[in-house]
């Protein structure tokens, strides 16, 4: 057991280690289903505002597009308009990829805590289940999704980030004409 793990097992368990019951057992039993199924709930979540964010940044592009096509690209107007989009794009993005980070910061807690409640019933599946995917730590035998999963709203602060600076530039070189 880790340092960080025995603080938290402190915190777990303040008036020390549970008795080895049967009501015990099953009061764990219960807390322990109530943290896995709250769990998968994060992991619904994480998957609808994935959903969301991909729909939002979708409407922008399109827009986008459609501003670039139709409109003076160089007017003034098309800049700025090109660059509140490249900045909107970009907060949005921010904030899928800070949620993104919060669910997995949040679900990591989780299975912290579901590790530690598994010390104290008879079988310790999800630990099990970790020690089997090498903790995450050998990309042969599992390799989280969530890093993929933060990298697509980085992809596209980018792009957005350089749309915003071109806006500038076309609205700044429309205004030295």
């Amino acid at each position: 057991m880790t340092t960080g793990d025995a603080a938290l097992e402190r915190r777990l368990f303040p008036g020390g280690s549970p008795a080895s019951d049967e009501r015990t057992t099953q009061s764990l039993l219960d807390q322990y289903r109530l943290l896995v199924e709250s769990s998968e709930r994060v992991v619904a979540r994480r998957q609808t505002a994935n959903t969301f964010f991909l729909s939002i940044n979708s409407a922008l592009l399109i827009f986008a597009g459609v501003l670039l096509r139709e409109g003076d690209a160089f007017a003034l107007v098309g800049g700025a308009a090109t660059a509140g989009l490249g900045l909107m794009g970009f907060f949005i993005c921010f904030v899928w990829w800070r949620m993104v980070t919060s669910f997995r910061q949040l679900n990591t807690a989780k299975f912290q805590i579901i590790h530690l409640l598994e010390r104290y019933l008879p079988a310790a599946v999800f630990e099990a289940e970790w020690s089997a995917l090498g903790e995450g730590h050998d990309p042969s035998l599992y390799r989280p999704f969530t890093r993929l999963e933060t990298r697509i709203p980085v992809a596209l602060m980018a792009l957005y980030g350089v749309a915003a600076l071109i806006g500038v530039l076309m609205a700044l070189a429309s205004g030295l004409r």
